[in-house]
């Protein structure tokens, strides 16, 4: 009986000292003595290099806004792009941010070949291209797809009701389907590892008018959702949107003009831009966690074999 009891004594205090340093890895994964990197908002070990920003796709990646309506100025900064860049500067690694998005009617089809009504002679994913190439592209946001659909949706302003091309919309749907891997995988390839690749999703700017185009959004946004799995990320800007669309959008107006005012208002595009921000935090704390994870599985698995030893 007291050989079992100094037994047990000692694989309790045995217990108590690994746990111990377990708790202590898990605190603080890096060696004693240390100096930890500085993490980048992109998850990567920080090299004392600035990262560049690249937005991409169509009038809402240009900031195209409406109430009042207003287009972008050329080399400047708007909508979505502004205010998130605000947030990537505060983390101390973001410099600069570059803005290629079509201020209006860019398709996944104009993206890929040009000849949009854009006044860029050469495609959209080949400046893309030479920009990631040029390096240090922490992160790149894409819109594009609702261009390809949305003129399948029409609106008469004088009997307030909507009607939805269904043949067109199912062959534009194929278009898209057809068009947006040739645009992820080499953005995702030419990021290499280096930076993340966000693709956002669509909100229905005539869900108020007519409730029933909400079913071809949701088409839309599934198919987003499955394409961008393999390359990057999806942002969710739909229900934020679909609860807050007067706010967020002008289409709630008594009088609206609705190839301007299915475009984001300033508060509008500040959800999308922390839509985005909220991605972008889940998955440093993601990569944050990992590490100590790692350690905590390895520790326990000491446990266990020194426990055996010690019967």
């Amino acid at each position: 009986m007291v050989h079992m009891s100094q037994t047990t004594n000692k694989e309790c205090l045995l217990s108590y000292i690994l746990f111990a340093i377990l708790f202590i890895l898990m605190a603080c994964p890096h060696p004693v003595g240390a100096t930890p990197a500085r993490r980048s908002i992109t998850g990567t070990t920080g090299n004392g290099q600035s990262l560049n920003y690249l937005a991409l796709g169509d009038s809402l990646a240009a900031g195209t806004q409406s109430s009042p309506f207003q287009l972008c100025p050329s080399n400047t900064n708007c909508g979505y792009v502004k205010d998130l860049f605000s947030y990537l500067q505060s983390q101390q690694e973001f410099t600069e941010a570059k803005d290629l998005g079509c201020t209006v009617g860019e398709t996944s089809t104009t993206f890929l070949n040009s000849g949009g009504p854009c006044s860029d002679k050469t495609s959209q994913l080949t400046r893309a291209l030479d920009y990631i190439h040029k390096g240090n592209v922490g992160l790149v946001t894409l819109h594009i797809g609702a261009d390809d659909l949305l003129p399948n949706i029409k609106y008469s302003s004088k009997q307030k009701t909507c009607q939805t091309d269904q043949t067109g919309f199912h062959n534009d749907l194929q278009t898209l389907e057809h068009n947006l891997p040739q645009i992820l995988k080499p953005l995702h390839d030419a990021l290499n590892g280096s930076g993340q690749l966000m693709l956002l999703n669509y909100y229905d700017p005539f869900q108020k008018l007519c409730p029933e185009t909400v079913q071809y959004v949701q088409q839309l946004n599934n198919y987003l959702a499955t394409a961008i799995q393999p390359y990057g990320s999806l942002v969710d800007i739909f229900s934020d949107f679909n609860q807050n669309l007067c706010t967020y959008t002008g289409m709630c107006k008594t009088t609206i003009n609705p190839s301007l005012d299915i475009h984001p208002t300033a508060k509008g595009y500040q959800a999308i831009a922390n839509a985005i921000e909220k991605v972008l935090n889940l998955r440093v704390a993601r990569k944050v966690l990992q590490p100590s994870l790692s350690v905590g599985r390895e520790v326990r698995k000491r446990i266990v074999k020194v426990k055996y030893v010690v019967k």
